[in-house]
């Protein structure tokens, strides 16, 4: 009976990450369409999880867009309520991408100590794990480069 109870809360725990994982892509692709892709400046994994708080944030956060390529040759006439549009929609895609790796990693910890990955579905969830790894270090390579 308690296998059928992992089994229960596997199932639960990869179609979550399916939701997920369409979320991304919906909200990745809304991101694209508002050109909203460069408007957060640095990768800050912890600390760019909270968004500025007050108008001193938003100011720095609007000088460091204004230092890219976007900025200067797009979107330079662009004011700070512009550039707080932009800025919510990679906020939203990068914290999707945040919560994507909480949820896949602490269920997959916790079913491995418990031994309910096993055989073919441990190969496959590890897999889902290092393409979602190569899909990060190719943004690393490939993605800072789109707009140059």
């Amino acid at each position: 009976m308690n296998e059928l109870k992992y089994r229960k809360e596997i199932i639960i725990w990869l179609l979550s990450g399916c939701f997920f994982i369409t979320a991304m892509v919906v909200i990745g692709g809304i991101t694209r369409l508002t050109g909203s892709g460069l408007s957060i400046t640095e990768w800050k994994l912890i600390r760019g999880t909270i968004p500025p708080l007050n108008e001193q944030q938003w100011q720095e956060e609007f000088e460091n867009y204004k230092q890219i390529p976007q900025y200067t040759k797009l979107n330079y006439h662009y004011t700070l309520e512009d550039f707080k549009k932009i800025f919510f929609w990679e906020y939203l895609h990068r914290l999707i991408g945040r919560i994507i790796g909480f949820a896949f990693v602490f269920p997959c910890l916790f079913f491995a100590i418990k031994e309910q990955l096993k055989g073919t579905l441990l190969k496959k969830v590890l897999f889902l794990f290092f393409s979602r790894r190569l899909a990060g270090i190719s943004w690393l390579v490939h993605g800072k480069k789109w707009f140059v």
